[in-house]
């Protein structure tokens, strides 16, 4: 992954726990995922698995967080642009 990305993901995640440390846990759930994908091997199935959850979150977070949402959106963009 180029830097990028990885920074973008990196800056969301830490918007996810923010917004977990006051009281959003699908937020707390999201960064966890995060984390994960960006401690592990980042396989295609785990770029696709880590995907699909962002786009996920674009819709929970409209109403509640849409700030939030535009992150998470404008991140999906950055890393399927990257063509990883």
């Amino acid at each position: 992954m180029t830097d990028e990305p990885q920074n973008d993901l990196e800056a969301m995640r830490d918007r996810l726990r923010r917004a977990a440390d006051a009281g959003d846990t699908s937020a707390g759930d999201l960064a966890g995922h995060v984390d994960a994908y960006l401690s592990g091997s980042r396989s295609a199935e785990e770029h696709d698995a880590l995907v699909d959850r962002l786009r996920d979150a674009v819709r929970r977070f409209e109403a509640g967080h849409p700030t939030l949402s535009q992150a998470v959106q404008g991140v999906v963009d950055s890393i399927t642009a990257s063509g990883i």
